[in-house]
Formats: C-alpha cells, structure tokens, sequence
C-alpha cells in the first residue's frame, strides 16, 4: 500500500499578524496532487487543523471538507486524526473534525480506535487526548494487542498514527510558541512489546524527523520565526 502523510496544517495560524491561510492551503492543495501523481490508496492527517475558537475555523474545516471530497472521488481512503489543537473541551468530545465526519467523505478519529483496511494492513490511530475524554494510550495498546492474533499483531502491515509526545525530543515552536493541552505521549514501550514491527507515523512536531522509531511527517510550511531552518514536508510511504 502507498500511502502519504501530512500533519500540523493550522490553516488558522498569522505570523506577525499575517494571516497563512491562502498559502498554507496551497501546500495543501499540492499534497493532494502528489498524492495523485503517486496514485497513492491512503492519505492520513495527523491532527491540528485549527484552533476551534480562531479567526479562520469555518474556512479551515471547509478546506477539509473539500480535499476529503476529492480524494474520495478518486478512491483514495483518507484518515483524519484529532491533535491538541483541534480539541473542543466542552464535554462531548467535540473537535474542528466533527463536522468532517459527519460528512463521510473521510475517516475522523477523534477517540483511539483500529480498523483493518481492504488491502489487509492494519491501521491503530491515537488521537490527543482531551481532558473531556481522556485515554491512556499505554491502556489503550495493551487491550488491543492481547485480542488480537500474533500474526497479525506481528506482521510488518501494522501502521500506527499517532498525535502523541515524544518523551525527551527536542521542543520546537508547537510547545514554546504555539501550546495548547496537555503533554501525553506515545506508549512507545507497549507498541514494541505488542506490535514490534509497526510502522509508526507521527504529527504534532513541525520539524520532519525520527525519533525513538516514530516518523515525524512534519508540517507542510514554517509557522514561527522559530522553523526558518525547518524543511517543510509531507511523507510518502509505501507500506
């Protein structure tokens, strides 16, 4: 299966009082069409649209609305994983995604889940976790893994996404310029002992990176004064 990954839009994001929208959806815009240049079947978000309450919400969850739109008309699956960012805490749950999926024109993970694709590869997605509707993501893993098969659980088509820390990793500007929640992070011990050969795939950090077995996509421009030197990036994997 090819896949390609983006991660860390924040399509509501000014820098100096500049608005990023129209340029930041154009780096959007072009991942698309890599992503069908490449004929890609997957296509994953790795969380942080938006700020719910920002200037720019409505029009970044339209951007949404319309890449998922487009991607599904050319049969390519898209997943779209809530970040810290995204997050509404108003006790349901909610985040700038719910409306995405409503629409099932992708599929949203606003809570943990799992689901085998069409191709057999096996898809584990862990969200942020929001104080509403907090998880623990080593919990999580640990239940997982004990009901399912060692073979599949084992095989080398296990692809885990995650918007999780990364205990010890350098901070950028997504914690010192642009916080927002709480630090969890990626129950890397229970991952190795249950999946040891996942391909494991990471947003939240806006510098593309490996770090302790996780892929960090990065983010698709520089955001901060802070990521002049920072490449931005989308990932394309075949898996």
């Amino acid at each position: 299966m090819k896949a390609l990954f983006t991660s860390d839009w924040h399509l509501d994001w000014t820098t100096d009082g500049h608005a990023r929208f129209d340029e930041v959806a154009k780096a959007v815009d072009h991942s698309v069409d890599v992503a069908l240049q490449e004929q890609v079947e997957f296509y994953g978000f790795v969380g942080d649209l938006s700020d719910p309450d920002s200037h720019a919400v409505h029009r970044s969850q339209a951007k949404a609305q319309q890449v998922a739109t487009k991607l599904a008309a050319h049969g390519i699956i898209s997943v779209w994983v809530a970040g810290n960012h995204d997050v509404v805490e108003d006790g349901y749950g909610t985040t700038v995604l719910s409306p995405l999926a409503a629409s099932n024109r992708g599929t949203v993970y606003e809570a943990p889940g799992f689901t085998v694709l069409g191709n057999g590869v096996v898809l584990v997605v862990l969200p942020f976790t929001p104080r509403s509707h907090a998880y623990e993501p080593a919990m999580f893993i640990r239940k997982l893994g004990t009901q399912m098969p060692a073979k599949q659980r084992q095989s080398r088509s296990v692809l885990v996404l995650g918007h999780l820390g990364l205990n010890g990793i350098t901070p950028g500007s997504e914690t010192n310029d642009m916080p927002r929640g709480r630090e969890v992070y990626w129950p890397l011990e229970e991952l190795a002992k249950w999946f040891p050969n996942a391909t494991l795939v990471g947003g939240h950090y806006h510098k593309a990176q490996e770090y302790k077995g996780v892929t960090i996509v990065g983010s698709l421009a520089r955001l901060t004064h802070g990521e002049e030197a920072h490449d931005p990036s989308m990932l394309l994997l075949e898996l």
